[in-house]
């Protein structure tokens, strides 16, 4: 085993010893060692003083050297090195942070103790956290431009930086793909020169607004040519950014695609159009098929009536007449049947085009039901409902008598037709200012699903196989109910029946 030599144990403790004294005094405060400095270069006079005052008393001459004079001197050598020490201590860190700040401002780390107690050390530790602060930042800032790289580059819109000359001078892949171009190309263009001709002054209008102080983003649509030609209908969102003076710098666009969306558009129009058309010339039909029809039935309907009338007046007919009657009977009550539906045929062309004719006057609407009540009780009777009118006195107000009964058929109609056979209410009232009529049967009832509907035309509450008609009836009298100012509504619950409420303005169409 090898002996360790006496004196190493000694010098490494000494080594030890001094580099704690150096770490020590740099730890101290700088006006700690200046004060120490000082203090050192203050003594320097004093040594000397004393040197030449005890060769003075030593009998020597100042010139002469002396073993005292030799031992001063010695001291005054060691106060020079000691104060030079001092000042390389106190030059140093000062040289260690020159560099460190040289080098965070070249952008490199330099190395520094930071764990020293004075003040160098606290400044280092500063710089430190400039450093570690300035390099999170710079870390943000290339996240936020990968993102903002990122975003511009896969957005599904147009986005472009247009200069106040209105150049493109940055533009993403799907601008390029929009308008047809390249980025270099685009770059050698301005917005103005592929705006559409007839786009253009609008775009100019849109761009002045922008330019004025405190416009925000403006939004609106424009076309472009493509580079093949093609016109491109966009959707253009602009603002303007301005550098700290206020000044305009450039203009951020944001351009959408919507070519198939105003397609689709024109398509619909179009569409619509001879929708339009297609159900004028239906209304025009319908009225000329309607007044065609009717002319003849009518004759046909007179000549029924008569010869009834005058199988009526025979004294043998029930022996000798009696089915020829009972024929005669059930192809008038057809025709009868035949003009209601050519009637709402008419109707339903006249509403649709210019809505209904009112002539009105003065009307007593429980006068007008008893007369309608009166006139289909036989229909009712047949099918086994018995009607039944209570009014409390007469209710007047300005209607149009014939467009009222119409109404009032229309809806003692249905009643009729789906109450099962079992009683009928029509109930007639009034208060100050509204006329009410309600009609309430027993029937088959209505689902919630069909009473949303009942009141357009050809729709129908049950099934076309077990009820007659064109679905029209209570369209019609809607549509004279609302040129009234009134309302019509229904109530109903399936098994149990329905009740259709009307309520009319007394004073007509002034309410």
């Amino acid at each position: 085993m090898r002996e360790e030599h006496p004196l190493a144990g000694f010098k490494h403790r000494a080594r030890s010893s001094w580099s704690g004294v150096l770490r020590r005094f740099e730890n101290m405060p700088i006006r700690l060692k200046l004060l120490l400095g000082l203090s050192l270069v203050g003594l320097l006079p004093v040594i000397a003083l004393s040197s030449t005052e005890i060769a003075r008393h030593g009998g020597l001459k100042s010139t002469e050297m002396s073993l005292p004079s030799l031992l001063l001197s010695i001291e005054l050598v060691l106060a020079l090195l000691c104060a030079g020490g001092l000042a390389r201590l106190l030059i140093r860190p000062l040289s260690d942070l020159q560099q460190y700040a040289e080098s965070l401002l070249a952008g490199k780390q330099a190395r520094i103790d930071l764990e020293r107690g004075d003040e160098i050390g606290r400044l280092a530790r500063s710089f430190a956290r400039l450093l570690a602060e300035r390099q999170r930042a710079e870390d943000s800032l290339r996240e936020s431009e990968e993102r903002f790289r990122i975003i511009f580059e896969q957005a599904g819109v147009g986005i472009a930086q247009v200069s106040r000359e209105g150049r493109f001078v940055l533009v993403n892949p799907k601008l390029c793909d929009i308008l047809g171009y390249t980025a270099e190309e685009l770059r050698e263009l301005t917005w103005a020169g592929i705006t559409y001709p007839e786009d253009l002054p609008a775009s100019l209008a849109q761009r002045q607004l922008l330019e004025e102080p405190g416009t925000p983003s403006r939004r609106w649509e424009k076309r472009y040519i493509r580079k093949d030609g093609a016109v491109v209908w966009a959707n253009l969102s602009s603002v303007a950014m301005h550098n700290p003076a206020g000044r305009i710098e450039c203009f951020i666009s944001v351009l959408q695609d919507i070519t198939e969306h105003k397609r689709a558009e024109e398509e619909r129009n179009r569409l619509y159009r001879e929708a339009q058309e297609a159900i004028r010339a239906r209304d025009v039909f319908l009225s000329v098929a309607s007044h065609e029809l009717k002319t003849p039935l009518t004759s046909l309907q007179l000549s029924l009536q008569q010869g009834l009338r005058g199988l009526r007046h025979q004294e043998l007919v029930s022996t000798r007449y009696g089915r020829e009657l009972t024929h005669l009977g059930l192809a008038e009550q057809q025709a009868r049947r035949l003009g209601a539906l050519i009637n709402e045929l008419l109707d339903v062309s006249q509403l649709a085009t210019r809505g209904p004719e009112l002539n009105l006057e003065r009307v007593d609407l429980a006068e007008l039901a008893r007369e309608v009540v009166r006139r289909e009780e036989a229909r009712a009777a047949r099918l086994g409902s018995k009607l039944v009118l209570e009014t409390r006195g007469p209710v007047e107000g300005w209607w149009d008598t014939s467009r009222l009964e119409q109404v009032l058929l229309n809806l003692l109609s249905n009643a009729i037709k789906f109450g099962e056979g079992k009683p009928i209410e029509v109930k007639v009232d009034a208060d100050a200012e509204l006329a009410m009529l309600d009609v309430r049967d027993q029937g088959i009832g209505i689902s919630p699903e069909a009473q949303s509907r009942i009141f357009e035309r050809f729709e129908r509450a049950v099934p076309e196989r077990h009820y007659g008609g064109l679905g029209l009836g209570l369209w019609i009298a809607r549509q004279i109910v609302h040129a009234h100012g009134g309302s019509l509504w229904v109530e109903s619950t399936e098994g149990q029946g329905t009740t259709f409420h009307l309520r009319l303005p007394k004073a007509g169409l002034s309410v």
